[in-house]
């Protein structure tokens, strides 16, 4: 790796003008990059809304294992972003990526990372519309998208009714299980390798389902699992004033994941309570569960009723006969403590 790769020996001008010579510019991209705004021929109906979603991401665990290389990096960011708007029942557009980089970058590591979040944004059905970089003592990638949606088929986190039902897509921890299996050398079959490598490196949401689900119009609420699982269950009750009761033996978790807590003598049910699967979790009406398992079956999707919304506001985990309260457990960006180094403490999560 030569030293005129570094990006502040490159200046700005010629990084911005390195990255631009790698994208593909859109049909619906008018006058390519290179403009103060990015002109979308996009056409919005009467009975359509923008959807519009900011996240920030950095490294993710697969390129700090060196598992891949920063491809993965552009596919973390955009793929969370996009989440977001797959959940609400919109179709993705386009993303704006800004990037905030180290003098000492390489422009390897740049050109990957982008490379990563166009291929990532095409596999959504979306376009890479402008960019931005900036100076940054830490590296960190922000992606704003944006996408559209029926007004008749927008899914927001309020709306869950007392009844409903509670289903995942999925599985929860597959990919706290690949982290730990790593960190901690553990013996593992090349299946199970090939397994936990996938979801380290491709934490994406179940885009091919997503839009299906909004289309038929059979969920009254849905939140993707972006936080873990207790995270997302409280979320759900506090906008709807509701209680839940969470079927602690029903929740989907691999084998592979289950050999993990064993090995690590965890608790298998926190793995549940870690970010990472980007999954999403839907209330139902239960005359609807029928029609959303179909959808999901037809489309190679596993899908899982995991528990019910009540009429009080506690929330509970239920196994065998016996109920307790769930802790709400939320993985706080500001905290000192991550949600890994938490649960590899056997946390305890009831109330």
């Amino acid at each position: 790796m030569t030293n005129t790769n570094i990006i502040f020996k490159l200046g700005e001008k010629l990084l911005v003008s390195k990255i631009i010579d790698i994208l593909n510019v859109d049909s619906k991209l008018i006058g390519g990059f290179g403009h103060d705004s990015a002109f979308l021929d996009i056409n919005i109906n009467d009975d359509e809304v923008l959807l519009l979603n900011t996240d920030r991401s950095g490294l993710n665990l697969t390129y700090t294992l060196n598992i891949s290389d920063a491809k993965c990096v552009g596919d973390f960011a955009i793929s969370h972003s996009i989440s977001d708007i797959l959940i609400s029942g919109g179709s993705p557009i386009a993303v704006s990526i800004a990037l905030l980089l180290p003098k000492n970058t390489n422009f390897e590591f740049v050109r990957d990372t982008m490379l990563g979040a166009q291929e990532a944004a095409k596999k959504y059905g979306a376009f890479i519309a402008s960019s931005d970089t900036k100076n940054n003592h830490k590296f960190a990638i922000v992606v704003t998208a944006i996408g559209k949606c029926k007004k008749d088929q927008i899914i927001s986190r309020k709306g869950a009714k007392v009844g409903d039902l509670i289903v995942a897509t999925g599985y929860f921890g597959t990919m706290i299980s690949g982290y730990l299996a790593i960190k901690n050398n553990l013996k593992m079959s090349a299946k199970t390798k090939k397994l936990f490598y996938q979801a380290l490196t491709h934490q994406n949401p179940p885009y091919k389902i997503a839009n299906k689900i909004s289309q038929a119009k059979i969920v009254n609420s849905g939140i993707d699992n972006s936080d873990g699982l207790s995270s997302s269950i409280y979320t759900l009750c506090e906008n709807n004033n509701l209680g839940a009761i969470i079927y602690k033996d029903s929740l989907p978790i691999r084998d592979e994941s289950k050999m993990v807590a064993k090995k690590l003598n965890i608790d298998e049910f926190l793995l549940c309570l870690a970010s990472g699967d980007w999954q999403f979790i839907y209330s139902i009406p239960k005359e609807n569960v029928q029609h959303f398992m179909k959808i999901n079956q037809s489309n190679n999707t596993k899908a899982t009723i995991i528990g019910e919304f009540i009429e009080n506001s506690n929330v509970l985990l239920k196994s065998d006969n016996s109920y307790h309260i769930l802790q709400k457990i939320q993985n706080d960006r500001f905290s000192q403590n991550s949600i890994f180094d938490q649960i590899s403490k056997n946390i305890n999560y009831l109330g």
